[in-house]
């Protein structure tokens, strides 16, 4: 009902923001987000950043609800760009995660990836029976219809990883991830879980 968002570099917080200010309507269209209604509760802000990793931190001070959290690359600038977006969070039993992207341009390649067991070596000992055992993606495009899918990733794609910057997963892990050949237009990638529910990493990487 009232969400607000708060934007870390690192351990730093370096942005926050609770009501969204109405300046921005502006930026949305720029960038085809959908409008907002004038004095809503949502959250938003924009920021001009460095080259870098970056999180985004959602804040719910009421009861468990849904939201919606985007980012959008603002700059014009041909130099620089977006190159991946991810997201962690604990999806129960049955629920479904939709990451969406929108690709300007020419045809790009996006390694995608659902991380369950692969988080194991990255998290406390003590939080690894949360992690979700055998993830699965799936991909859609424009008019919501399956594109591909994968449960259990293939190790030829060790090599994508590597050159986009992701860590690498065990051989053989029950992790879901696939190299996905797509034209501009608008795509989203579900992720779940085959057997149970758990603590998984959504990612995005635009591959070279």
């Amino acid at each position: 009902a009232d969400p607000s968002i708060v934007v870390y570099s690192g351990q730093t917080q370096i942005a926050t923001n609770d009501n969204w200010d109405s300046s921005l309507a502006n930026d949305f269209s720029v960038v085809g987000a959908f409008a907002l209604n004038p004095g809503s509760k949502d959250a938003a802000l924009k920021l001009d950043l460095n080259p870098g990793l970056y999180t985004v931190h959602l804040i719910n001070t009421g009861s468990v609800a849904q939201s919606l959290i985007e980012v959008y690359d603002r700059s014009l600038d041909a130099g620089t760009k977006l190159t991946n977006l991810s997201c962690r969070l604990n999806a129960p039993t049955g629920q479904t995660v939709i990451v969406g992207t929108y690709l300007l341009g020419g045809a790009s390649n996006i390694v995608a990836r659902n991380v369950g067991p692969g988080l194991s070596p990255y998290v406390l000992a003590t939080d690894r029976p949360l992690l979700m055992p055998d993830p699965m993606l799936r991909f859609y495009d424009t008019n919501s219809a399956l594109i591909g899918q994968n449960d259990d990733w293939d190790a030829s794609l060790a090599t994508n990883f590597a050159q986009v910057g992701a860590f690498p997963l065990q051989a053989g892990s029950k992790d879901a991830a696939a190299l996905v050949p797509l034209t501009p237009g608008l795509y989203s990638f579900h992720a779940s879980g085959n057997t149970t529910g758990g603590v998984i990493l959504v990612e995005l990487y635009q591959a070279p």
